[in-house]
């Protein structure tokens, strides 16, 4: 019988990084492809060198950690020699599996380090206001800055690693060749606390001889000029642009050579005239000096001076392992009509989160500009009035009678078209084609989900298509108007992204921003980074702030990194602190409720909860966010803690029934949907009284004709809510109905991707927002039946297995990858049969949970009959078969 194999190995979740930093980094791997039922590891051998060739002669002179009897495969810290800057570390691992059977070696593997505490042996070089001041004119808003050096290396390198940070975006280039493939570099983060900079092996862009280095920057969200004309969110800056380089040079007689900016380095002007992260980009292809990233350039205009050594950021310059903004998709856009201004209109016929790309071929000096959006207007111009305007991208022609081909580099925007106008003397610009290119970070996609119902596989495209647009370095609440990182998504949307993309090092880079914006009274800001001070609700609100400890423990139960809750455990216990601060006898009454019901608003104030009173769900966050602390001071051995937040959460349940369940109809508050589903999702409905409450949940929803009221916070809750006491029967009604908006009113008219609110399409508000995507949870959970319990309360087993079987769809395909390899589910029905496959990965034991009454006969392709019990929970009966690895062919048919 053949044994299991360990494949994708991980360095601190990611394959073959650069730039790591710990000093103990945290190894993984998955398994080979596996049918064989029951696989699972039982040891494990790690051996990590230094060279490929000591590791292939079985020399593993940093670190053998001999054959340890276990079956973990993720997060295991090396325990090795001590770590050195920069240095590439090699590693394979061998396994034993359940009959103590030998595994071949892995493939190789590597990490390398960054630069970790030693010395740069560089300084920050940056634009300054007298430069940039020399540098406009009327028509030049906001000139970027370029840098240059000319280096030579005597003899042919074995390695060449560049350490870079570009405050605020960047593109590093090597003798005239864009280093990798990346954009919108660095990541985002409060840049008085933190400045990332990103590690590249660029041995390959090094000659032996001479060579050059340059680097472009734009502004980011390092500076956001208020005084332009073009739309921002807000006004503020840490500095201008500016960059450290340091490029490290291994020889093969074991010298090294440190190349860094300095004094030495050239700042010269960009083509790029204007730059916004939310006002757009302007290129002017006429002042592109051809060669100035390349050797032997000459300056014959006399343009470039010494670099200004500059003041350094106040944040410490550190690198974080996050995935990396790529441009993922690209679209090749339509030309749809000319209106009357002769002004073109091109249409991706999709929503998307990226920039337009433009061929063109004209007269020197002619421009283009191009103004995007979600929407036209009704005389077919593009419509920003919702999302923020002006917006606009231009370039102007070099005009050498060639084709030119441009993008912006350092901003991004929402939209479906392009609007494209041209300025010229004599001849108008041939455009010859337009494009959008889709960005978002490369991100393992570990998630696929179809039926046989067209407008639900509609629904799960839009929400995917709104979660690759607003998944950066942060998660965006829209990739136009304000671009932010607010945070109750982290929470709220988690189970629906993690289904369909492993975000564990974003997430994790996402929970320092939280740190980082936290006050030392434990106030944990709406947003994060905290870019704008925000007033009132909007800057503190417990179903956002809450994110800060429910999102480390979501996290730590899907992906099983217990280094998260470690590092933040004292943060998260000042949060909790802070909203107990807040309260008045056990109810929170501060912040925004449940931001996006349904129902008339006062004054067209749409987004503010109508239908629930803020301190329902503002107080069920205490409750949450201290049940959880206490179970995170139990895994961790802090007893004194477990004690203190029980009695917290026990206090807390207790306040809020006395002040919001009615004991006379069994509801809670207003009997809004929100009030009802948030009690029961979150386990504060007594015992007793859960059967009434949840009657009254699912009257209130039939007389409505299944149409919710619920806006983010309690739609996320519904669902659970409905789920958890097996009524999904509900859901689907909920799903089918589209004279009201929901999801089917969405696909109905349109969209592309997930509108800001219900009734979004025909509102005009944002065309790209997540915070609604709750539905995705269910489709994989409860008709693909794919059950991670993220809460690890009770639970037999972390994954359950167990369809819903919908009456509208005829069969539903489910898959998602965790760490150990694919969870495969397919059911369908089949006359009078129902059919449902499900393959589980190696070193995985799970329970299938069958829907099957009395009267009912189930056979496997192996096994033959099961006669397992049949239990029946919330009026739904099952079997539940327990399994481990392997491919399950189960038939359910009437006898």
């Amino acid at each position: 019988m053949k044994t299991i194999t360990a494949i994708n190995l991980t360095v601190e979740q990611l394959q073959a990084p650069y730039g790591i930093e710990s000093h103990k980094p945290l190894l993984g791997w998955g398994f080979s492809n596996s049918t064989v039922r029951g696989k699972r590891q039982t040891a494990y051998q790690i051996l990590v060198s230094t060279h490929e060739s000591l590791l292939n002669e079985g020399n593993a002179d940093m670190w053998d950690s001999g054959k340890v009897y276990s079956n973990q495969h993720q997060f295991i810290n090396y325990e090795g020699h001590i770590l050195l800057p920069e240095k590439k570390y090699v590693w394979k691992v061998c396994l034993w599996d359940e009959n103590d059977d030998e595994s071949s070696w892995s493939e190789d593997s590597n990490w390398t380090m960054g630069v970790m505490s030693q010395e740069w042996q560089a300084d920050w070089i940056g634009l300054t206001p007298s430069i940039q001041d020399g540098w406009k004119e009327d028509t030049c808003e906001e000139p970027m800055p370029l840098f240059r050096h000319e280096f030579s290396i005597q003899s042919s390198p074995i390695r060449v690693l560049a350490h870079v940070s570009g405050l605020g975006q960047y593109e590093f280039r090597l003798n005239g060749v864009k280093v990798g493939d990346a954009v919108l570099e660095p990541g985002w983060t409060d840049y008085d606390q933190s400045c990332l900079y990103h590690s590249y092996d660029v041995t390959s862009y090094i000659n032996q001889g001479d060579n050059a280095a340059g680097i472009m920057l734009g502004c980011g969200f390092y500076h956001v000029n208020g005084q332009t004309k073009r739309y921002v969110k807000y006004e503020g800056s840490y500095d201008l642009p500016k960059c450290i380089i340091r490029l490290t040079i291994d020889y093969s007689n074991g010298e090294t050579e440190t190349i860094g900016t300095g004094s030495h380095w050239d700042i010269g002007r960009s083509p790029i005239v204007f730059s916004s992260i939310y006002g757009g980009e302007d290129y002017d292809a006429r002042l592109l000096q051809e060669g100035w990233d390349k050797v032997g350039f000459v300056d014959s205009n006399d343009h470039w001076r010494s670099a200004p050594v500059v003041r350094p950021p106040e944040g410490k310059l550190c690198s974080r392992i996050i995935p990396r903004n790529k441009i993922k998709e690209t679209i090749v856009a339509k030309k749809i009509e000319v209106n009357s201004q002769a002004i073109e209109l091109y249409d991706l016929e999709k929503n998307i989160s990226g920039w337009p790309r433009i061929r063109i071929k004209g007269e020197k000096g002619s421009s283009v500009t191009l103004v995007t959006g979600e929407l036209l207007t009704s005389d077919h111009h593009v419509d920003q009035s919702m999302i923020g305007e002006p917006v606009s991208f231009t370039y102007t022609l070099k005009g050498e009678n060639e084709i030119e081909d441009w993008a912006p580099q350092f901003t991004y925007h929402g939209f479906r078209y392009v609007q494209v106008s041209y300025s010229y003397q004599e001849e108008p610009p041939e455009l010859l084609s337009v494009k959008g290119e889709m960005i978002y970070p490369e991100v393992e996609e570990v998630g696929d989900f179809q039926c046989s119902n067209s407008e639900w596989n509609a629904i799960h495209e839009i929400i995917n298509t709104s979660i690759k647009s607003n998944m950066k370095s942060i998660f965006t609440d829209c990739p136009h108007r304000e671009k932010l990182g607010w945070i109750e998504q982290l929470h709220l949307m988690a189970p629906s992204i993690f289904y369909n993309f492993n975000v564990a090092p974003l997430y994790e880079k996402i929970f320092i921003d939280l740190e980082e914006a936290q006050e030392e009274n434990g106030f944990v800001p709406n947003i994060a980074p905290e870019y704008v001070e925000f007033e009132d609700g909007f800057r503190d609100s417990p179903e956002w702030g809450s994110s800060f400890v429910i999102g480390p423990w979501y996290h730590y139960n899907w992906y099983g990194n217990d280094t998260v809750l470690k590092r933040h455990y004292t943060q998260m216990i000042k949060y909790v602190e802070y909203l107990v601060s807040r309260s008045t006898e056990g109810i929170v009454h501060h912040g925004l409720g449940d931001w996006g019901d349904l129902g008339e608003v006062p004054d067209d104030n749409q987004g503010f909860a109508v239908h629930t009173p803020i301190a329902v769900t503002a107080t069920a966050m205490l409750f949450e966010t201290s049940r959880i602390l206490a179970d995170i001071a139990q895994l961790l051995g802090y007893h004194e803690d477990v004690l203190r937040f029980r009695t917290l959460s026990d206090e807390t349940k207790k306040a809020f029934n006395q002040a919001f369940f009615n004991k006379s109809t069994s509801f809670y508050a207003t009997n809004s949907q929100t009030s009802n589903a948030t009690a029961l999702a979150l386990d504060l409905v007594s015992e007793v009284d859960t059967s009434h409450v949840l009657s009254n949940l699912i009257t209130e929803l039939t007389n409505n004709k299944y149409v919710i009221t619920c806006g983010e916070v309690g739609h996320r809750y519904l669902l659970s809510a409905l789920s958890t006491y097996d009524r999904s029967d509900i859901v689907e009604k909920m799903l089918q109905q589209s004279n009201e908006p929901y999801y089917r009113f969405l696909v109905n008219n349109g969209a592309t991707s997930l509108t800001e609110f219900w009734d979004g399409p025909l509102t005009g508000h944002s065309h790209n927002h997540i915070m609604m995507g709750h539905i995705e949870e269910w489709f994989y959970a409860q008709l693909g039946g794919i059950q991670i319990n993220y809460s690890q309360r009770e639970a037999v087993h972390p994954i359950l297995i167990s369809p819903f079987i919908a009456e509208h769809v005829d069969w539903v395909k489910a898959n998602h990858k965790i760490a150990a390899g694919w969870i495969h589910t397919h059911w369908k029905k089949n006359d009078d049969q129902l059919l449902v496959d499900v393959t589980i990965p190696a070193n995985t034991k799970t329970v299938i949970a069958l829907p099957v009454t009395k009267n009912e006969e189930v056979t496997e392709r192996e096994i033959g009959t099961i006669n397992e019990e049949i239990k029946t929970i919330n009026g739904v009966s099952r079997m539940y078969i327990h399994v481990g690895s392997g491919m399950y062919n189960f038939n359910i048919k009437k006898v």
